[in-house]
């Protein structure tokens, strides 16, 4: 069935991943059918309060995860990690389950997270604004403090200028850019992080594409009242 439906397009193999890339008909597989088919005698009515209610939460889960910080949105994902192995742009890139997570803010709107775990500890820097040359040496200076860092991520929200690239990657740090980042969050059914010219000014403000419902969550409150 698997194997259909992925000649089908609906789903997408990546890795570990069986991934639906369809936000609302994986919501729908979640909600409605697998609820469905769990319940001896299913009750429409039931069901959709059900659906409802999920719907809700939704929206108030997004509408939250609007007035966080970047840093505090990329320890969500780290903390959905469980071992899995994603494939992006042919590559693949292991998603290790972390015990436990840090998160720090550092100067010019940059966050550091430490990842610890079966694997090793593992760093990321998560930056809202371009990073430069300057970023970049303060970043290995800070890493410089930390003992037996198995790997270091980069992740790049508004780009990485050119030198401030080579040097990451002269001291073997790994770089992310934000639609990489975006795939992550979408395989761990998260909602992508959009970076405006606004909070590439202040670095902690950010808005959700409002993807993870589209244009069904905008109307649940009516919907809800029927």
């Amino acid at each position: 069935m698997l194997k259909r439906l992925v000649q089908e397009g609906l789903i997408v193999k990546s890795g570990s991943f069986y991934h639906l890339p369809d936000i609302l008909f994986r919501f729908w597989i979640r909600e409605v059918y697998l609820k469905r088919h769990a319940l001896f005698l299913p009750e429409g009515q039931s069901l959709r309060k059900s659906l409802f209610d999920k719907l809700n939460a939704t929206c108030d889960s997004c509408a939250r995860m609007h007035n966080e910080d970047v840093g505090a949105r990329v320890e969500t994902m780290l903390k959905e990690f469980r071992n899995d192995t994603v494939e992006f742009s042919q590559k693949k890139f292991q998603c290790p389950q972390f015990s436990e997570t840090a998160l720090r803010v550092l100067p010019n709107s940059l966050f550091a997270i430490l990842g610890k775990g079966g694997r090793g500890r593992w760093l990321f820097y998560v930056g809202a604004e371009t990073i430069d040359e300057r970023a970049v040496e303060n970043l290995l200076k800070d890493s410089k403090n930390l003992r037996n860092i198995r790997r270091k991520i980069l992740i790049a929200l508004s780009g990485i200028e050119q030198n401030a690239k080579l040097i990451a990657q002269e001291a073997k740090m790994q770089i992310w850019d934000l639609r990489q980042l975006n795939v992550f969050m979408d395989y761990y059914d998260l909602p992508k992080i959009i970076i405006t010219s606004q909070s590439r000014t202040h670095g902690t403000e950010q808005k959700t594409d409002g993807s993870i419902m589209g244009t069904v969550a905008q109307n649940v409150s009516a919907l809800n009242s029927r």
